[in-house]
């Protein structure tokens, strides 16, 4: 029928295609962006009227719009039906009709879009990510193409970043299903909507070798199955950037079964004698602790001064405790980089711990077995507490430090020793008191002398050490049979670095006192602990 009607006609011809002009309408204005779609190498741009490829809307019923555009091969003016569905504010959905330009009339057009067309899909691309529905840690396996051979062992891991709106997915090769390899990708959820049972989720992958529109938009449909620790997510990923034929999550590019990883939620806990002090730092400030819950604490890394780190980490089930000792599974979070480390934390004296780190694992039921957690692959460190209070030294007198043979340097606790480090050092404490002098010889007659300040003392393995302070540095100075070490860096574990002999006593216990001098108890209010946050991914230190 032509289209070239009048106004005339069209009243007496009720069945003709009714004329362009004056059946003009618009989009919602909660449509308007650019938007990707497979298949067009630039944007559709949806307007108040128009939508580049498809025409300038003409009318308009409920979801479905009429569009007027032009036959390329026939050079004529066509009309085609859009039956559109805003899915979320970042995806428009539609199918649509032939573009006819011979019809009854626009309802008949829209009734010809047949129940089972394609279902494409619009993706905004400037839409702002939202949160992913997955949350935690969790573990799954997964299929290519819908292939019976699943990858289950070892199990794949699927984790929320700190940054809610991504998932990081780290694939694990099995040797007996062909196809499957270790890669990792990581998912920035742009959209999701729930049709009936089904779940969708839109998203935008980043892994190796994806660089195009058309490789890096993803959709998956997904439903759950079952109750608490028996719930499974049945999962299943489209083949293109579209969710076009995606209708069942057993069927698709890739197929997933998803559990979550359960703990022991509030029932585990961290000792007191860690989370009571709250801060914590070490030796040389480039760790500090601070736990803010009995369940949890954050740790800032500032070995990297270019790129400081933040990790978390919570109690994920205790393996076992004592009045001196804590070993727990922890969740540890950095970024998207997650796992289950085996911590294990000795009380020395009052504020002070030595803490032991295994390896991220990424099953936590193996974080605390010998492949991950023996001395071979064990971290241990020393923090110090940032509420310590000084304490009464336990060195009466004076001694004299003097480097040990075989010995090529000495702590340069000092600038005047920097180049050099100390040939020697003086130490003096008096009776009680809550201070040391140290008094550095840098060779030429160069002396240096310095106050730190008493804070924690401690025995192990028949070694005495004592943490001093002064300004913002941290010493440890560890000694037994007339054998001293001088570290900003850790208490002990080190060969002697000086011979230790008194010069001599107190002066005050020569006249109140013997001059033998006596450790004060162990009894020390604030501490420090030693731990190594090495928890090695990627090639860089984290938690």
């Amino acid at each position: 029928m032509n289209l070239d009607c009048s106004a005339s006609l069209l009243i007496l011809l009720g069945f003709l295609a009714p004329c362009s002009i004056g059946y003009r309408c618009t989009f919602p204005r909660v449509w308007e962006g650019e938007y990707f779609h497979l298949g067009y190498s630039h944007s559709l741009v949806v307007s108040n009227t128009t939508i580049t490829e498809k025409g300038e809307c003409t009318w308009n019923s409920g979801s479905q719009y009429v569009v007027e555009g032009r036959d390329e091969e026939r050079g004529e003016r066509c009309f085609k039906c859009l039956s559109i569905y805003r899915k979320h504010s970042n995806v428009l959905q539609y199918k649509e009709s032939y573009c006819e330009t011979h019809f009854e009339n626009f309802e008949s057009l829209c009734m010809g879009i047949a129940g089972d067309s394609p279902m494409y899909s619009m993706i905004r691309r400037t839409g702002s990510p939202e949160p992913c529905p997955f949350h935690g840690p969790h573990t799954f396996t997964y299929a290519k193409g819908g292939s019976a051979a699943q990858c289950s062992f070892p199990r794949s891991y699927l984790d929320s970043c700190s940054d809610r709106t991504k998932l990081q997915l780290s694939f694990q090769a099995c040797t007996d299903v062909q196809g499957s390899e270790t890669s990792s990708e990581q998912l920035t959820c742009l959209a999701g909507w729930k049709e009936g049972s089904k779940h969708y989720l839109l998203g935008e992958v980043s892994r190796q070798h994806v660089y195009t529109d058309e490789q890096k938009y993803r959709c998956f449909v997904y439903e759950y199955h079952g109750k608490g620790a028996h719930r499974v997510i049945r999962m299943a990923e489209s083949m293109s950037a579209s969710c076009k034929g995606l209708w069942s999550p057993l069927e698709g590019f890739r197929t997933f079964e998803i559990k979550k990883v359960l703990s022991a939620g509030a029932e585990c806990r961290y000792p007191t004698w860690f989370t009571g002090p709250r801060s914590w730092t070490s030796l040389t400030s480039e760790i500090s602790v601070h736990a803010h819950t009995s369940h949890g604490f954050k740790v800032e890394n500032l070995q990297d001064t270019v790129d400081p780190e933040n990790s978390f980490m919570s109690c994920h089930s205790a393996v076992r405790e004592d009045d001196t000792t804590s070993r727990v599974v922890s969740y540890v979070k950095s970024n998207c980089d997650s796992g289950f480390v085996c911590t294990e934390f000795n009380r020395l004296t009052d504020g002070v711990l030595e803490a032991r780190f295994g390896p991220k694992a990424r099953n936590p039921t193996e974080a605390c077995s010998s492949l991950y957690f023996s001395p071979s692959v064990m971290k241990s460190v020393l923090l110090v507490s940032r509420r310590s209070k000084p304490e009464p030294c336990p060195l009466s007198g004076r001694y004299q430090l003097v480097r040990a043979a075989g010995e090529d340097s000495v702590y340069s606790w000092s600038e005047s020793c920097a180049a050099t480090g100390a040939e020697s050092l003086e130490l003096s404490a008096g009776c009680g008191s809550s201070h040391i002098h140290l008094e550095a010889s840098c060779g030429s007659g160069n002396r240096t002398k310095q106050s730190f300040t008493c804070h924690a003392h401690w025995t192990k393995d028949g070694q005495q050490h004592l943490v001093l302070s002064r300004a913002e540095s941290t010493l440890c100075l560890s000694y037994a049979d007339k054998l001293a070490t001088l570290s900003g860096e850790t208490c002990g574990g080190r060969k002697p670095a000086f011979t230790m002999s008194e010069t001599a006593p107190c002066l005050q216990a020569l006249s109140s006192q013997p001059t033998s001098a006596s450790p004060v108890p162990d009894r020390l209010a604030a501490a420090f602990i030693p731990i190594m946050i090495l928890f090695h991914v990627g090639g860089k230190a984290n938690l």
